[in-house]
């Protein structure tokens, strides 16, 4: 069973991200859009890949400002143009407007106030 955790993991791809990000992200997106069901463990149901997206989305941002992330003896370098273009095409493949959640200071607070 594919949990709506696990579709937003693979949303955010190969950025390392903490679970507590990914299931505040997934908060977030179930109050602002009533969706009492939107749980990180529920089973995913393929009507809701656009809250998946929103919710990916908001992970992303939450490391944008971010060079790198070191956990044990394993470290992770990105920047922002790769995550600004992660972002990109999930708002393609899903049908959302990236100038929606591309700002220069994006957070998750000012981004659930522009939905």
């Amino acid at each position: 069973m594919k949990t709506n955790f696990d579709r937003v993991k693979a949303e955010v791809g190969a950025y390392e991200v903490s679970r507590n990000a990914v299931e505040s992200a997934i908060e977030k997106v179930a109050e602002r859009y009533a969706l009492p069901s939107f749980l990180a463990d529920s089973e995913y149901v393929p009507g809701t890949l656009k809250y998946v997206a929103i919710a990916a989305i908001y992970v992303l941002n939450g490391v944008r400002g971010y060079k790198s992330v070191r956990e044990g003896d394993v470290s992770k370098e990105w920047n922002d143009q790769e995550i600004d273009g992660r972002i990109r095409v999930i708002c393609q493949e899903n049908g959302l407007s990236p100038d929606r959640f591309l700002t220069e200071k994006n957070t998750v607070n000012n981004l659930t106030n522009r939905w």
